[in-house]
């Protein structure tokens, strides 16, 4: 089965709950619509997400993509609400919203905060139930869908898959693009997109799930209210033509402007109602290449060196399944690669696996379970997708308990049925140079503390009972300000977990993926992160792990070496999406030194370089108590945490960061730069308008851009969005940021547009420019945007991973953990005035203007 979702769905007893009301509730309305309820009391958020039985399944060769196209249209306006309300509405309320379309469904969903309920459900019914479609906005809607789809062709994955359907489905439905054509899209007329809705978007093919702080009797009632006295007709299902047997291998390899080369190896599987084949297979697909511990991972990536990056995994879709295999790889190794995973291909269709392999993955989905139950919008999505799929909500409630049932023969047995050597599909893409082989913000209820452990590191911690996971972040000061060379904090966070002189790497991936236990180093530009999560019963297991690994990290020479040529591959790899070259160039230009500019092309110098005693170093001098940040949210109570974190890291010596040394005097750019770079096969230009600026020092300042990057950039209602895209067409993605630095900063706008709409988009994000100067915002449109600040905070703190990161991110940055409700105050006290003072200060200097062109 599809594992982002279901990883999500597992037996309820797993949950520790102590009433039916917990699980998830389903209910058949008189008029066919399905609604399944799971009330989640602790919750301060609600989803709502209507899923509908329709996508590219139900499309032709004349209308292939008109379901991604209706997704869009919807949105347009309705009898109760112009074009623009919707999105207003939602935005000033803070709520996450959006839709996606896919072969077997599409879905629309909101999540908020649960005080917002029925205004929420109000607005999401009104969307599905009493679409206009005016003309002028289909007119005005197809540009953005032909930018879409001009911007995934620049996407070498999206043409590797493409490949592979191609060959795996000739006369299912499930050949089509989800996405389109652009003869199609730029042709297809109104009364057609009407007649598609009238017939699919009916409540016999609805599927409504509601997750989060809720009473279900109050939610019913709603619903009922908002079908009453509708008529609609009713949809009936439809039997699509199955493929014809496939009896001899396919492949098919594309050569293009490409530095790395990518692999999609597969087979057809079984259509959702099987449930013991499907089960199997899922099984085989963590088996073979889930987590560092997998068969591919060991056998194809570390032992033989043949790949870069492999996974396998088991996606269902309603009529069929597809067993696939996905690689990253260095061009030369293509055929030795494509054999070595045939062979483990084959050893799993002739050899049981192991007890221990089946249950390592039977554990991994039940920790994944606990993990992705904390957000309303994952559950929601994940009953969605079984119900539109699958139909029956056991699927959802007794995943686990099934895949208990499954045995090493059962696994051997579908993976011999399925897996059929003859019967395999391989889409690659390589390299032209290559030679061509043959062929409303709530509070937290919860108290927050923050002490200074006796070893000197600063401790935050949040007890929370609301469920069984502890999350923790730490952080080390410093980052990338205080390595020796050019990429190497990010080598140590990829190597630190690749063995310790207690245990090898395969046995620390093995323990962690045993156990369901996450610690995942990573790398900001300003300090180091370690992600820590798990259960409360595996806790202390997870506390040992990481005190190995902080204190007795190997640094194996020969684990060194390869993740460097890893990371080179990757450089690589990112290069062939013109994002990457767009945000170097424009990055680059802005900080032309310093820890903020290290591009793909310094990295590519610098990594070579760096030796297993720079390594060393650093983890020595920088890995000590006093530079670390560790906030800790979850079940705390029995667990002695400030003893463990005490005595988490025994050196005592090292150079301890003054985070203080790094913040400098704001300085703009001496002069406007304008760099171009021309990519082969681009079928968008891709522009990116940049002024350096103040940091996080200022408070006040940084608050007021962050509400400039709302205004401009945030949402379907914001400036750019609305004038670039809505009214002119000129985009699909259009956007501005400014991240939050320890020192200076930048402010970004960007866009994917059509090349013959280069010119007229950047003189319009000049004219956004000169508004935000000299234009006061009206009272409203402020109070708009503090209102969405607000609200979206709220989301940020559902998970216990979220609240330990966001708190241990800014006592770093500003001594200030309680940053969420600080923030929220200094929102409140931005006025139009400090807008317009905030923007003639940093955007009435020079700007770096970077731009990607199609090659001609």
């Amino acid at each position: 089965m599809l594992k982002k979702f279901l990883i999500i769905a597992a037996s309820w007893f797993l949950l520790c709950l102590n009433s039916l009301a917990a699980q998830p509730q389903l209910f058949k309305l008189n008029n066919g619509h399905t609604v399944v309820i799971k009330e989640i009391p602790q919750s301060e958020i609600v989803t709502v997400d209507t899923w509908v039985k329709t996508g590219s399944l139900n499309e032709n060769d004349k209308n292939n993509g008109v379901s991604h196209f209706l997704e869009h249209l919807m949105f347009k306006g309705t009898k109760n609400h112009k074009a623009g309300e919707f999105e207003k509405i939602l935005d000033n309320k803070g709520a996450i919203y959006n839709a996606a379309t896919s072969k077997d469904f599409t879905h629309y969903y909101i999540t908020s905060s649960k005080d917002n309920l029925k205004e929420t459900m109000d607005l999401h019914f009104d969307m599905l139930l009493n679409p206009l479609f005016p003309q002028e906005e289909i007119d005005k809607e197809r540009k953005v869908v032909i930018e879409e789809i001009s911007r995934s062709n620049d996407n070498p994955t999206r043409a590797l898959y493409k490949n592979f359907t191609s060959m795996m489905y000739k006369q299912h439905p499930y050949r089509y693009e989800t996405i389109g054509t652009k003869e199609i899209i730029s042709t297809i007329p109104r009364d057609e997109i009407v007649g598609y809705y009238n017939k699919f978007y009916t409540p016999n093919n609805f599927t409504t799930v509601i997750a989060g702080n809720v009473n279900s009797k109050n939610v019913l009632d709603i619903i009922n209210e908002e079908f009453k006295n509708k008529q609609f007709q009713s949809t009936k299902p439809i039997q699509h033509k199955k493929e014809n047997p496939q009896n001899k291998p396919q492949e098919k390899i594309t050569y293009g402007n490409y530095n790395t080369g990518y692999l999609m190896l597969g087979y057809h599987g079984v259509d959702f109602q099987n449930q013991k084949e499907n089960l199997a297979l899922d099984i085989a697909g963590i088996v073979l290449g889930d987590g560092r511990s997998s068969r591919l991972y060991q056998n194809i990536k570390e032992k033989q060196h043949l790949a870069n990056s492999i996974s396998s995994s088991h996606s269902s879709s309603k009529d069929d399944s597809i067993f696939y295999i996905s690689a990253n790889f260095k061009p030369q190794n293509y055929e030795k690669l494509k054999k070595a995973v045939l062979c483990e291909i084959e050893k799993l269709r002739t050899t049981n696996i192991t007890d221990e392999e089946l249950q390592k993955a039977i554990n991994m989905v039940e920790r994944d379970f606990i993990y992705s139950n904390e957000s309303t919008d994952d559950i929601a999505s994940s009953i969605g997708y079984i119900m539109t799929i699958g139909g029956k909500l056991e699927y959802y409630t007794n995943y686990v308990n099934e895949l208990k049932k499954i045995t090493p023969d059962d696994v051997r047995k579908a993976a011999c049925k399925y897996l059929d050597p003859n019967k395999v599909v391989i889409s690659a893409l390589m390299p032209d140079k290559n030679e061509k082989p043959a062929a409303n913000i709530t509070p937290c209820k919860q108290k927050v503390c923050k002490k200074i452990l006796s070893n000197g590191a600063v401790f935050i911690s949040e007890n929370s009972d609301a469920n069984e996971v502890i999350s923790m972040s730490i952080l080390f000061k410093g980052g990338k300000w205080v390595e020796s060379k050019p990429g190497l904090t990010p080598l140590l966070a990829s190597t630190m977990m690749k063995g310790t002189k207690n245990r090898s790497s395969l046995e620390l991936a093995q323990e962690m993926e045993n156990y369901g236990i996450i610690i995942a180093p990573s790398v900001n530009n300003d300090y180091l992160e370690i992600s820590v999560k798990s259960t409360t019963k595996d806790f202390d297991r997870a506390m040992s792990i990481l005190e190995d690994v902080l204190n007795n990290a190997s640094f194996d020479i020969n684990e060194i070496e390869k993740t460097k040529k890893d990371m080179l591959e990757q450089i690589k790899k990112a290069e062939d999406f013109p994002k990457t070259k767009l945000f170097d160039n424009l990055i680059s230009n802005i900080f032309p030194q310093g820890p903020y500019s290290q591009t793909g092309d310094i990295l590519k110098k610098s990594i070579p370089a760096i030796t297993k005693a720079d390594i060393e170093n650093y983890y020595q001098t920088i890995f000590i108590p006093q530079n670390m940040i560790i906030s800790v949210t979850g079940n705390l109570k029995n667990t002695d945490i400030c003893s463990k974190l005490e005595n988490l890291i025994s050196r005592k010596s090292g150079k301890i960061v003054d985070n203080k040394k790094f913040i400098t005097p704001y300085k703009p750019l001496p002069q406007n730069k304008i760099v171009k770079y021309a990519m082969e096969n681009n079928q968008a230009n891709w522009i990116a308008l940049g002024y350096k600026t103040g940091g996080i020092s200022d408070f006040n300042e940084y608050t007021t851009l962050k509400v400039i990057s709302s205004i401009l950039g945030s949402g379907m209602s914001s400036r750019l969005f609305v004038d670039l895209r809505e009214k002119k067409g000129l985009a699909y993605e259009v956007s501005s940021y400014y991240p939050t630095l320890l020192d200076n900063s930048y402010f970004v706008m960007y866009i994917g547009t059509n090349p013959k709409n280069s010119e007229e988009a950047k003189k319009e994000f000049f004219k956004q420019i000169e508004r935000l100067k000299n234009e006061p915002l009206s009272e409203q449109e402020l109070a708009n945007i503090k209102s969405n600040m607000k609200g979206l905070l709220a989301l940020m703190q559902e998970t216990n991973a979220q609240r330990s990161e966001l708190r241990a991110r800014f006592e770093l940055l500003r001594n200030d953990y309680d940053f969420i409700n600080n923030y929220s105050k200094t929102i409140d006290k931005v006025t139009s005035g400090d807008i317009m003072r905030v923007a003639r200060k940093y955007f009435s200097h020079p700007y770096v203007l970077s731009e990607i062109e199609t090659k001609k």
